[in-house]
């Protein structure tokens, strides 16, 4: 993903951790070194995971699955009119190959229409939330998807917070789970002035992107202290069936990754 503030860096003088690729003790999953050394962490159930988008170009989905990848976020959407022309073939050849999959939304929010600005704050919301919904496809036992939140559309931090709500519940809505955020801690602090109210409304999970370093920076009172499950570490891996750089992310949670699959049987679209 293209960030739209910038990543947070490691403090001055701090060299950036090295991963290494290698199977764990059972033999099914890529495993991160080192781990985090955030003594908050104390989560037993660790996946790895990418993110792509068209950026990726044609990916090998076999030979992903194969160096040991256990989740994939694809973009599906952007705003309210851009479906990325790589979505359909990513999602379907991930799943055959046995990866877990999910959709993520890069949000576009705005002031479109007349009205006043809360009636086209919540009403620019529920388009973008419907439009991708529709075009996500989004299916029991996928994962549950993600907002991007990278882009302000200069509203003020009180509005995007409205928007940024309105979109996850009506995603909540037609899908009967709730969606992550997927976000930067500079971001988050300066445009949606470091608010803990969307992790309080009950959107725990939290997909931080922060690169270049053993220790995530989380914000929003670390994810009113839930910390961080899916972490974003560095925009420019290296995986077998990928010929670009693409996002690494590890998962980390008190329970298995299975536990954020959409357990709906009928996924409404409208």
């Amino acid at each position: 993903m293209v960030l739209g503030a910038p990543v947070m860096a490691a403090s001055s003088g701090s060299v950036a951790p090295t991963f290494v690729d290698g199977l764990d003790a059972i033999g099914r999953t890529l495993t991160p070194g080192p781990a985090t050394t955030d003594p908050s962490r104390n989560k037993v159930f660790r996946r790895t995971g990418i993110d792509v988008s068209h950026w990726q170009g044609r990916i090998d989905w076999p030979r992903v699955a194969a160096s040991g990848i256990d989740f994939a976020i694809i973009k599906a959407t952007e705003g309210t009119h851009v479906v990325d022309q790589w979505y359909e073939r990513n999602r379907t050849r991930a799943r055959k190959a046995g990866i877990l999959v999910t959709a993520y939304h890069f949000a576009r929010p705005g002031l479109k229409g007349t009205g006043t600005r809360e009636a086209r704050v919540i009403r620019d919301a529920r388009k973008e939330a419907r439009f991708f919904v529709a075009n996500a496809d989004l299916r029991r036992h996928d994962l549950i998807p993600a907002l991007d939140l990278e882009r302000s559309g200069r509203l003020r931090p009180t509005e995007l917070r409205r928007w940024t709500l309105t979109f996850l519940r009506t995603v909540q809505g037609a899908i009967g789970a709730r969606p992550m955020v997927y976000s930067t801690a500079a971001f988050w602090r300066t445009h949606l002035s470091d608010t803990a109210k969307i992790a309080r409304a009950g959107f725990d999970v939290f997909w931080v992107a922060h690169w270049d370093t053993n220790r995530p920076s989380v914000p929003a009172r670390q994810w009113f202290g839930q910390g961080w499950t899916f972490w974003q570490w560095t925009d420019c891996g290296r995986i077998r069936g990928i010929y670009n750089c693409v996002d690494r992310n590890n998962y980390v949670g008190s329970k298995a990754l299975k536990s954020l699959k959409i357990r709906n049987r009928q996924v409404r679209r409208g």
